[in-house]
């Protein structure tokens, strides 16, 4: 009951405007046209979650701005004869 009305509540509502806002990005072509919007989503929540239930540790404007720069570079639309490494990083493809 806790748990539903939380997801209903504030939760959702801030999903809610990051899917809308992960969507504009998608029509811009600043996004994967075919990026997992929710696991974007879990991955920018998840993350403010863990480290202020978990961790402890505060969240300021710093570690906000790092996360969703490196969620959003992770869905980033690939160029043509790149290929992202781990890093985030694109580079070009070996020639077999």
């Amino acid at each position: 009951l806790i748990a539903e009305r939380i997801r209903n509540g504030f939760v959702g509502v801030r999903r809610a405007a990051m899917r809308e806002a992960l969507q504009r990005g998608i029509q811009r072509g600043e996004l994967e046209a075919d990026m997992n919007v929710e696991l974007a989503l879990d991955l920018l929540s998840g993350s403010m979650l863990w480290r202020s239930l978990m961790s402890g540790e505060s969240i300021n404007e710093g570690y906000t701005r790092e996360v969703v720069q490196r969620v959003l570079r992770a869905f980033e639309p690939s160029v043509a004869g790149t290929r992202r490494t781990s890093g985030g990083s694109k580079r070009g493809r070996a020639k077999a």
